[in-house]
């Protein structure tokens, strides 16, 4: 079987477009971030005006949501253009799919974040505050490591199904 991301066009497009996610996502996650935190030198896990919650949990659905979405629909267009060797059925390239697939990521995304954010404040201290600053910069990372995850992720999940759908026929 051969390596889908050796196929050079398939890898260039991955590249492009894991780059360009991760760049918007940086910029815009530490923008958001800054704005909302800026006057806040302490916040808490989950009481007050701004929490960890409120900053964590919106990240972890919308931002696999669209930017699965987002790939879904520029690696088939770039299918259609001839662009990339790769023949995909239609079937994924309508609303449905993508909005499937793009809640599919984002219910797996939200349940690991929930996971590690009932670890921590199980484990941590009654009353805990949190800097501020540790907090942007923790979630401005793990957005730009999400846009690449939810990049790549959704383009290898459609070749696999276009393989498996080309082996049965």
């Amino acid at each position: 079987m051969m390596n889908i991301l050796n196929i050079e066009p398939i890898k260039q497009f991955i590249i492009k477009r894991a780059s360009i996610n991760l760049i918007i996502n940086l910029l815009l996650n530490f923008g958001v971030q800054y704005w909302g935190l800026h006057n806040f030198e302490q916040i808490s896990f989950s009481s007050g005006e701004q929490s960890i919650l409120r900053v964590f949990l919106p990240l972890a659905f919308f931002l696999p949501l669209f930017v699965t979405m987002d790939s879904v629909k520029r690696f088939y267009d770039k299918t259609c253009q001839k662009n990339v060797p790769y023949s995909v059925p239609k079937k994924y390239k309508t609303l449905k799919f993508r909005l499937i697939l793009g809640l599919k990521n984002a219910g797996w995304s939200l349940l690991v974040f929930s996971i590690i954010l009932v670890s921590v404040f199980l484990l941590s201290p009654k009353n805990m505050m949190f800097n501020s600053v540790l907090v942007m910069v923790v979630l401005t990372s793990m957005a730009g490591a999400m846009a690449v995850i939810f990049t790549i992720s959704p383009v290898v999940q459609i070749l696999r199904a276009t393989r498996k759908l080309n082996s049965i026929h």
